[in-house]
Order: structure tokens, then C-alpha cells, then sequence
């Protein structure tokens, strides 16, 4: 379990940038949303752009959890302007009828899930969905014109992942 986080420490090394980001994306969005709720009393209006796929499921201790209702977290703290797409978004805080925009991207689940290194108790090294999980989750991907990368660390998570049809896979340490 170690050599995982080192290795990942390892890429996180090569990549100053992905480091930056991956610490920088979340605080950005907090700040945002922190300035837009203490602006004025009233509840300040955001464009909300949100691109994950139904149905996905953050891995989190061991625990499969939906990712669903995170607009509905951020939507009862500001008031939420639904938007289709990222270009509808930029012209919306562009016109100022809106203080910022949201964007949930459809990585989001996958970048927080290749986080689990980080969870005690989580094996990595196992695979964390079942083959019609995995399935599932490519089909929605795809059916919104979206890739699908696996993370993949042991043999039978590779074959999972290569039969459920994944676009990329990244690790892929067996």
C-alpha cells in the first residue's frame, strides 16, 4: 500500500501543475462561493453548471456513496441559475446576472476517487466497482459524449475496466 502512495506522490512530483490544481480547484471554488454568500443578505446568484453523470458514486472509506445532491448543497446557500452548457455559464456571469459560475465537472467523481490512497482502510489495489458498475458508469459517459478513464491497479480491475469499454485507464500497475 506505501509503494501506491509513493508512486502517486511520485507523478505528483513530475506534475507540479496537477498538484496546484488539485489543491487549488477546490479552494478557488470555496473562495468563490464564500465571497458570493457574504456580498449582501440576500442569497446571491450563481450559474451552476453540472456535468456529472447521474448515478455516480464517490468512493469514500470503503463505502460507495451517490454523488447525487451536491448542487442541492451548493443550491441552499446561494440561489442557483441552471445552465447547459460552459460557453451559457461565461456569458451569465459575462451579463452580470450572476456573481460566478459553478462548474461540477464530469471528472469530478473520478478525480476524488483516485484520491483513496488517502482513506484508511481502502485497498486501492482491489477493484472499487463491480463489472456492471463500471459498465453502467461508461454508458452514461458515453451516451453524454463524454470519455471514461478507469484507474486501474491489479489485474482484474484491468480486464473490468477493458470490458466495460473504458476510453483511457491510468496506473495500470498490475
Amino acid at each position: 500500500m506505501r509503494w501506491l502512495l509513493l508512486k502517486d506522490l511520485q507523478i505528483l512530483r513530475r506534475s507540479p501543475l496537477q498538484a496546484f490544481l488539485l489543491v487549488a480547484y477546490p479552494v478557488l471554488i470555496a473562495v468563490l462561493v464564500g465571497f458570493a454568500i457574504s456580498r449582501s443578505p440576500d442569497k446571491p446568484r450563481i450559474a451552476l453548471l453540472n456535468e456529472v453523470p447521474a448515478n455516480t458514486r464517490v468512493s469514500v472509506g470503503g463505502q460507495q456513496l451517490p454523488a447525487a445532491g451536491v448542487s442541492d448543497r451548493i443550491c441552499s446557500r446561494v440561489e442557483c441559475v441552471d445552465v447547459k452548457d460552459r460557453a451559457e455559464a461565461r456569458d451569465e456571469v459575462e451579463s452580470g446576472e450572476v456573481l460566478a459560475a459553478v462548474v461540477l465537472p464530469a471528472d469530478l467523481v473520478n478525480k476524488i476517487n483516485s484520491l483513496g490512497t488517502l482513506t484508511p482502510g481502502t485497498r486501492q489495489e482491489c477493484a472499487q466497482f463491480a463489472p456492471d458498475e463500471l459498465r453502467a458508469a461508461v454508458e452514461e459517459a458515453h451516451r453524454h459524449g463524454l470519455p471514461m478513464t478507469a484507474h486501474a491497479h491489479d489485474t482484474p480491475a484491468i480486464i473490468d475496466a477493458l470490458a466495460a469499454g473504458v476510453d483511457g485507464m491510468k496506473h495500470v500497475s498490475f
